[in-house]
């Protein structure tokens, strides 16, 4: 009896023996496992990626969010397919950039969960898109920062709100371009969304305390008439160059109505080349700001492009009809009303058909090569179809006959 207990004893200890030494014999292998299941979602992301800019739909935007992994760690697959996405200074991550203004909450996400993947140039790519859809769409960015708020990224840093462009880093342009996103963020009022809401305020402005900025207040004041009209006309671009608002490209637009001598298209070459001081070296021309104002939905920044089209050819051109296009998609309702102002005034225009061009175009700066362009085109055949603007019925189904002839 105690024979048979004491070899009772001993097969259980060798039972046990055979178990530990199995675990660890598998420990290896479980490692491996989990680098192999890694490498594999890494190159899934690629994959997924790569067909998010194909064709970039909101389903393949849920895809391309969903395969990012969670991990902090970066592998050798991991740093190349993210060297895939930002490659050529951020061009191909640009398509997250252009869905997210889209109001695509799912490109919103997967641009904040990049963030711990990243440093350096590419933090200032993402954190640029990141900043400008906090202004244009602030409902949309607060969305998905409030989904992401567990992210480890977002809770050791924050959300990233705060992130001034280089072409706004000028102090005055700075302090406007935050108070701008404090406007828009202070606009949402989902019950929600109000602690996100809340903290991101305060970390804007935190940010401008930082740096000794204040929001610009805008005093109207009667315009000053200078004896010379392009003293005049120096002026207000001098002040845009600060503070490119709205109330100062007012009076930019209000310039091409003058009926002094001083024409139009001297108006037009001082707002594509700088007005300062000739021999002065500057990066920035006022082109530059009423184009990011434009894409920031300042609306008589929109209508100064407009107007400019007319009287200039080439990449200039190419610029202004860039951005008036992509409106279709990130406010078509803007898009049309602002068409509707200056239909007559494009049609006046006998070289090209400026609506037939702009309705019809797709970036190559914004949309990548080997894009299925009949996507985009289609979205905007149903984002103008969507709008309820009876009284521009005519105009909208015009735009949508001319974006169906380029469908394949």
């Amino acid at each position: 009896m105690k024979k048979d207990r004491l070899l009772s004893r001993e097969s259980l200890l060798v039972l046990l023996l055979l178990i530990c030494c199995r675990f660890l014999v598998s420990q290896p292998q479980a490692e491996g496992n989990v680098q192999g299941q890694a490498l594999s979602g890494w190159k899934k992301t690629k994959d997924v990626f790569d067909r998010f800019l194909r064709e970039p739909t909101p389903g393949n935007s849920l895809e391309f969010f969903a395969s990012i992994p969670e991990e902090m760690a970066i592998d050798g697959e991991g740093a190349a397919v993210l060297s895939h996405i930002f490659q050529y200074e951020g061009y191909r991550y640009g398509i997250v950039n252009m869905e997210m203004l889209h109001g695509d909450i799912y490109a919103a996400r997967s641009a904040i969960r990049l963030m711990k993947f990243i440093e350096g140039e590419r933090h200032e790519i993402v954190g640029k898109s990141l900043g400008r859809l906090a202004r244009v769409k602030p409902a949309v960015f607060l969305r998905a920062c409030h989904e992401e708020r567990e992210d480890p990224h977002v809770k050791e840093n924050g959300f990233l709100v705060g992130f001034i462009p280089a072409i706004m880093k000028k102090k005055e342009r700075a302090s406007y371009e935050l108070g701008k996103r404090l406007e828009a963020l202070r606009s949402v009022d989902a019950p929600e969304l109000q602690a996100v809401r809340d903290e991101c305020i305060k970390r804007i402005e935190k940010t401008m305390e930082g740096l000794g900025l204040e929001v610009p207040r805008w005093v109207e004041e009667e315009e000053r008439r200078w004896d010379d009209p392009r003293e005049q006309v120096k002026s207000v671009l001098r002040d845009i160059q600060s503070i490119p608002s709205p109330e100062n490209m007012k009076r930019l637009l209000a310039l091409f109505s003058d009926d002094r001598d001083f024409n139009v298209h001297n108006v037009v070459q001082l707002i594509l080349y700088n007005a300062e001081s000739i021999g002065k070296f500057q990066t920035i021309d006022p082109i530059d700001l009423v184009l990011h104002e434009a894409s920031c939905g300042n609306e008589y920044a929109i209508e100064v492009l407009l107007r400019t089209c007319r009287y200039v050819w080439g990449y200039p051109t190419e610029r202004i009809f860039i951005s008036i296009s992509n409106l279709i998609l990130i406010n078509p309702a803007l898009f049309i009303e602002k068409l509707a102002k200056y239909r007559k005034f494009l049609e006046s225009m006998e070289i090209i058909d400026c609506i037939d061009w702009i309705c019809r175009y797709i970036s190559w700066a914004h949309y990548p090569e080997g894009m299925d362009h009949d996507v985009i085109l289609r979205r905007r055949i149903e984002a103008l179809e969507g709008l309820d603007l009876p009284e521009h019925k005519e105009l909208i189904d015009h735009c949508i006959g001319l974006i169906k002839k380029k469908l394949k």
